[in-house]
């Protein structure tokens, strides 16, 4: 009875000091969490930009078709049947996200572009290249979201105000 006293005593003399590791420990996870979401987009949003520059630069959708896109879809989903991403619709995306960008890429420093390119979500990229106007609206919109945050929600409010155009 004495020990179970004891441990009683213990825990209440430790409980602040508990909580407050407790707090730090929680805070260690969210922010794996976080880096291991992030390092996980790049590698998609990378992996993506190859296949649409392979696309592309092999002109593969010309070659093969309008079929193209799904047997491309289809093979890929047979070999890699838990991922996703790789539907026909998804696979023009990444042809237009590789070409859309590809001169930026070339002509300003490859390295430091793609480090800003490929700190967003894939979707906020979609809304991006498909209703901008031009690269550089595009860049502007790409590193506001970044800078910001912002949600695919506000990404698309700020389109639709027309942000780019006032700023």
């Amino acid at each position: 009875m004495e020990s179970n006293k004891m441990r009683s005593e213990i825990v209440i003399i430790n409980e602040n000091s508990y909580k407050v590791w407790l707090v730090s420990i929680k805070n260690q996870i969210k922010s794996a969490q976080i880096k291991t979401s992030i390092a996980v987009n790049e590698e998609m949003l990378n992996l993506y930009w190859n296949i649409g520059k392979d696309i592309s630069e092999k002109h593969f959708d010309s070659q093969y078709g309008s079929g193209f896109f799904d047997n491309l879809s289809k093979d890929l989903k047979n070999d890699f049947p838990d991922s996703q991403g790789f539907s026909s619709r998804n696979l023009r995306y990444m042809k237009k996200f590789y070409d859309f960008y590809k001169d930026e890429i070339l002509h300003q420093a490859g390295a430091e572009l793609e480090d800003i390119l490929f700190t967003i979500p894939w979707r906020h990229h979609i809304e991006i290249f498909t209703r901008s106007k031009s690269v550089n609206e595009a860049l502007f919109f790409v590193q506001k979201s970044k800078e910001n945050g912002w949600s695919r929600a506000m990404l698309i409010n700020m389109m639709d105000t027309r942000l780019y155009e006032t700023r």
